[in-house]
């Protein structure tokens, strides 16, 4: 009985510790795996959709212009919380013309003022990180630039 027992909490530790990745990144010698372009865009619209927008820079490249200055207000200018939800359906996307970026040709979908579903052109560039996370490099709505690289 005392081996059953044994087993099942080992099965039951391992569960918990393979569901939580953020717990096995605590673990030495063990890193996440970096962000793709899919995953980033997801997390870009869930703070699209929040109330509390102040940490979408982290899904920026950190050579986006002004990726640190993009605060909760600068979002909400771009994209008025009266709009929300948003949404951004996920294309594969193809290589871009500057190496080691791939484009995303999209749409973004909204509700204007709660009235009015809206459809939006949206062209989204992706750049890796020194980490491999792929993270969002310029962005154009409507073929108006929201924001892009810095030219260096």
């Amino acid at each position: 009985m005392k081996k059953i027992m044994f087993i099942v909490s080992i099965v039951v530790i391992a569960f918990v510790l393979a569901s939580c990745g953020d717990l096995l990144s605590l673990i030495p010698g063990t890193t996440p795996s970096p962000a793709t372009i899919q995953e980033t865009l997801e997390s870009f619209v869930e703070k699209l959709n929040s109330e509390d927008r102040s940490t979408i820079y982290l899904d920026l490249h950190p050579d986006a212009e002004s990726a640190d200055q993009t605060t909760s207000g600068y979002w909400d200018t771009l994209f008025s919380q009266d709009d929300q939800p948003f949404s951004i359906p996920y294309v594969a996307p193809t290589d871009g013309t500057e190496t080691g970026t791939k484009v995303m040709e999209t749409t973004i979908t909204y509700v204007v003022q709660g009235l009015t579903e809206t459809t939006d052109n949206v062209t989204i560039t992706f750049k890796q990180d020194a980490d491999s996370n792929w993270l969002i490099y310029s962005f154009y709505r409507e073929g108006t630039e929201l924001f892009k690289k810095i030219n260096l």
